[in-house]
C-alpha cells in the first residue's frame, strides 16, 4: 500500500545535519524573518529597550540599565545587551541592531528542536518539529521583533532540551548540570526568576518520573556512597555556574543600587501578574488562546485525542515524554496568573513543536522503524532502543496502526482554507470592504500570491490522498511557506501600510529647535520619541511651581498621560487651551504634538507635546 512504504530511512550512515531538509529550515527562517529587520519602523515595546542599549553605549554603565539617565529596574539587562553590542559593531543602535539578535535566536531555536528531534524521531519527526516551531503564529509574531521573548526561548528551551540531551547521551554529569544551569542563568538575566524555576521543577520531576538519578552519575563510581558524592558534586557545579554568571551582573548591581533595587529588577514583572478580579474567564480561556497563538501545529495535536494514538505516548522516546513533562510542570504557572498573555508561554513553544512532531509522525506512519528489516538495525543502539519501544507498543496497542484520518482531516481542511483565502485575496480589492481592503496588496502582488496559494492548496489536498512519509515532509514545508507568506507577505504589509514613523518627523523638529538645545520631560517621555529624538533627553518631575524648572531649561516635552490635569488629550485643542489644561506653573508655548503611536491615526493613542517656557524679561 502506499501508506505502507517505508518511511525516509532513519539508518543512513548520513549525518542529521547534512539533509536537506536543514536547508530548507535556514531558508525557511531568513526569508521569513531576516527579511523583516527593516521592514517596518520601531514598534511597541522595541525603542524601550533600544534607548536603553544607546545609553549603555553612551554611558558606559553596562550595570544598571537607564532610561534619560535613571535607573530602569524593569527586567534585567540581557535584552539591551544584545543590541549594544550589534549597535556598538554598526555604530548606533538601528533597526538592525534592536531586531538581528531576537532573528538569529529563532534560526538558533528552529535548529536546536531540529537537532534534539533527530536522535528518536525520524525525518519527517524532526523537520516537522523544526518547522513548526518556525512557524507557529506566535513566533512569527514576536520572533523578529525587539522583544525579548526570542532570545528568553531560546535559552530557557535551550537549558531544558541541552540538559536532556546530555542525559539521554550520558554526557559527563558536571557537564549536563554546567550547561543547563549555565543557559538557564542567562535566561534569568533576560527576565529574572522564572527561569531557574522553570528549569529546577522540570528536571526534578522528570527525574522522579523516570527515576533516572543514578542516569547522572558515572558508571565507574566504585560505591553507592561514591555515586551519591558525584552527583552532588556534579549538580553543585551546575549551581556554581550558575551563581557565577548571575553574579557576575548582580553584585556589581547590588553595589551601585542596593538591595531594593535587585529585587525589584528581579521580581516586579512577573508579581503584578496575579490577581483575582477576572481569574475564572482567564482559566477558562487562556489555554484556548495559547492553542490558538500556536497554530497551524496545534491542530494535528487533536488527534491525541484517538485512543490508539494517545495510548502510544506510553512508549514515545524519551526526548517526547520530556516536553510533555515540561509543559505539564509550567503550563500552570501561567494559567493561573490573570494577566498572562499567551506570549508569556513562548519558551515552552519548543516542546509543543517536539510534541507535534512526534504527533505527525505517527498520524502518518505506522508505529515501526521505518520498514527496516531486523539485520540493519541489529547493533545500532539508537534504533535498536527504538524497536524495543515499538514493540511494546504493538502488545499494548494490537490494531498498532495510527490512524490517518485526522491527518486527511487536517490537510483537506487547510486546502480548502487555502484555496478559499485565495479566492477572497484576488476579490478582496474589488468588494469594497475596507477592511478586506486593508490586507489587499498591489495587483502585480496579488496575482503571485494566489498563484502561490492555490499551488500550496493542491500540495495540501495531495498529501491527504497519498499519505507518506515523504507527501506529509512535503505538507509540512507547504504550510510553512504559507505562514511565511501570510505574514511577512500579507500581514506585514497591511502593517506597513498603516505604520506611524517618527524618523524623519522628529528629524524634521529637531531643525526647527536651537542647535544647542536642553531638551528635559516632564515625568518620563515616551520611549519612542526619546528613541528618535536621539540625544538623550532630561527628565524632571512634574513641576508643581516655576522654581522646579532649572532656569537654564527652555524647551521640554511631555506625555499627556504623566499630566494630572490633561486627559483625554484633544488633537483638535488650540495652543492656549493646552496650556490652560496642563496647569503648568510657567507660561509657555506650545510649538509641537506628535503622535507616538505605532499607527497613523485622526485620534492618537499616544502623544508627545513640545514647548518652549516663555520668560519675560
Amino acid at each position: 500500500m502506499e501508506g505502507d512504504r517505508p518511511a525516509l530511512d532513519d539508518t543512513r550512515k548520513q549525518s542529521c545535519w547534512l539533509r536537506p531538509e536543514v536547508v530548507f529550515l535556514v531558508a525557511l527562517v531568513i526569508a521569513a524573518y531576516f527579511s523583516m529587520l527593516t521592514a517596518l519602523p520601531v514598534r511597541g515595546e522595541e525603542s524601550r529597550w533600544a534607548r536603553v542599549a544607546t545609553e549603555m553605549l553612551e554611558t558606559g554603565d553596562w550595570i544598571v540599565p537607564r532610561q534619560q539617565g535613571e535607573p530602569f529596574l524593569d527586567r534585567p539587562p540581557l535584552g539591551p545587551w544584545t543590541m549594544a553590542l550589534v549597535g556598538w559593531a554598526r555604530g548606533r543602535v538601528d533597526l538592525v541592531a534592536i531586531r538581528l539578535p531576537s532573528v538569529l535566536a529563532t534560526l538558533a531555536t528552529t535548529l536546536l528542536i531540529y537537532g534534539y528531534s533527530c536522535r528518536s524521531l525520524s525525518r519527517l519527526g524532526a523537520f516537522a518539529a523544526g518547522a513548526t516551531y518556525a512557524s507557529f503564529g506566535l513566533v512569527h509574531q514576536l520572533g523578529w521583533t525587539g522583544e525579548n521573548e526570542a532570545v528568553y526561548t531560546l535559552l530557557l528551551g535551550g537549558a531544558l532540551l541541552l540538559w536532556h540531551t546530555g542525559l539521554v547521551r550520558s554526557w559527563p554529569p558536571a557537564l549536563i548540570w554546567s550547561v543547563g544551569y549555565g543557559l538557564a542563568a542567562l535566561a534569568t538575566l533576560v527576565k529574572g526568576p522564572q527561569a531557574p524555576v522553570y528549569f529546577v521543577a522540570v528536571t526534578t520531576v522528570y527525574l522522579l518520573v523516570q527515576r533516572r538519578e543514578a542516569g547522572l552519575v558515572k558508571r565507574e563510581a566504585s560505591s553507592k556512597a561514591d555515586s551519591w558524592r558525584l552527583t552532588i558534586a556534579s549538580y553543585l557545579a551546575g549551581i556554581g555556574a550558575f551563581a557565577l554568571i548571575v553574579g557576575l551582573w548582580l553584585v556589581p548591581l547590588y553595589l551601585r543600587t542596593g538591595w531594593q533595587s535587585v529585587l525589584d529588577i528581579l521580581t516586579q514583572t512577573s508579581a503584578i501578574r496575579y490577581g483575582t478580579d477576572g481569574l475564572l474567564a482567564h482559566l477558562a480561556l487562556y489555554p484556548l488562546e495559547v492553542w490558538v497563538s500556536l497554530l497551524p501545529g496545534t491542530v494535528v495535536l487533536v488527534g491525541l485525542a484517538y485512543p490508539r494514538l494517545f495510548r502510544q505516548m506510553g512508549a514515545a522516546p524519551a526526548e517526547v515524554r520530556f516536553a510533555l513533562v515540561g509543559i505539564l510542570v509550567t503550563f500552570p504557572s501561567v494559567w493561573l496568573a490573570q494577566e498572562a498573555r499567551p506570549r508569556y508561554f513562548m519558551p515552552l513553544s519548543a516542546c509543543v513543536a517536539v510534541i507535534v512532531g512526534w504527533t505527525i509522525e505517527r498520524l502518518v506512519a505506522p508505529p515501526r522503524v521505518a520498514g527496516v528489516p531486523a539485520r540493519a538495525w541489529r547493533g545500532h543502539p539508537a534504533l535498536e532502543s527504538k524497536a524495543r519501544r515499538l514493540r511494546d507498543t504493538r502488545a499494548r496497542c494490537p490494531r498498532h496502526e495510527a490512524p490517518r484520518f485526522w491527518w486527511r482531516f487536517c490537510m483537506f481542511s487547510a486546502a480548502a482554507g487555502i484555496g478559499g483565502f485565495a479566492v477572497v485575496l484576488s476579490l478582496a480589492g474589488h468588494t469594497g470592504s475596507a477592511s478586506l481592503a486593508a490586507i489587499a496588496p498591489p495587483l502585480s502582488q496579488a496575482v503571485a500570491y494566489v498563484a502561490i496559494l492555490l499551488a500550496i492548496a493542491g500540495v495540501l489536498a495531495w498529501s491527504a490522498l497519498r499519505v507518506h512519509a515523504r507527501s506529509a515532509l512535503i505538507a509540512v514545508a507547504a504550510l510553512a511557506v504559507f505562514q511565511g507568506l501570510l505574514f511577512r507577505g500579507l500581514v506585514t504589509g497591511a502593517l506597513s501600510r498603516n505604520a506611524n514613523d517618527l524618523t524623519g518627523i522628529v528629524a524634521n523638529l529637531r531643525r526647527e529647535l536651537p542647535a544647542d538645545v536642553r531638551l528635559v520631560s516632564f515625568g518620563i517621555a515616551n520611549h519612542r520619541f526619546a528613541y528618535h529624538y536621539q540625544t538623550m533627553i532630561g527628565q524632571l518631575a512634574w513641576p508643581q511651581s516655576e522654581a522646579d524648572v532649572p532656569s537654564d531649561v527652555t524647551y521640554f516635552c511631555f506625555d499627556p498621560a504623566v499630566c494630572p490635569t490633561l486627559l483625554p488629550f484633544d488633537p483638535n485643542a488650540s495652543g492656549a487651551a493646552l496650556q490652560e489644561a496642563s496647569a503648568l506653573p510657567f507660561e509657555w508655548e506650545c510649538i509641537a504634538w506628535l503622535n507616538t503611536g505605532r499607527n497613523r491615526s485622526e485620534v492618537p493613542e499616544e502623544i508627545t507635546i513640545i514647548g518652549r517656557i516663555v520668560r519675560r524679561r
